[in-house]
């Protein structure tokens, strides 16, 4: 799929993971700083309002470790990932 241009028409699924090695965070910053960038890669395409969505999260004491919010745009699966308790720093995005 043309998925940059914004040609979603054929697009089943869009996940896009970001990863940071060992470093929860507080809430605020995990999310505008990091998270942001994964949701706003995988909404771009979709355009959706974000209203119904699944939410989960993990913490490590206090700090915010892990984000994922998934939601179902037509026929598309959307699926935007933050976690900062993965064994290396990385971004992955798969389109199908």
């Amino acid at each position: 799929p043309n998925v940059q241009k914004g040609d979603v028409a054929n697009l089943k699924s869009l996940r896009w993971e970001k990863n940071r090695h060992n470093l929860p965070g507080e809430l605020r910053t995990f999310i505008f700083d990091d998270f942001i960038h994964p949701l706003d890669s995988v909404n771009v395409v979709a355009k959706a309002d974000l209203q119904d969505v699944y939410i989960t999260h993990q913490f490590d004491g206090q700090q915010l470790a892990r984000l994922d919010v998934q939601w179902q745009h037509g026929d598309t699966l959307l699926h935007a990932s933050m976690n900062r308790h993965f064994g290396i720093t990385n971004e992955r995005v798969q389109a199908c």
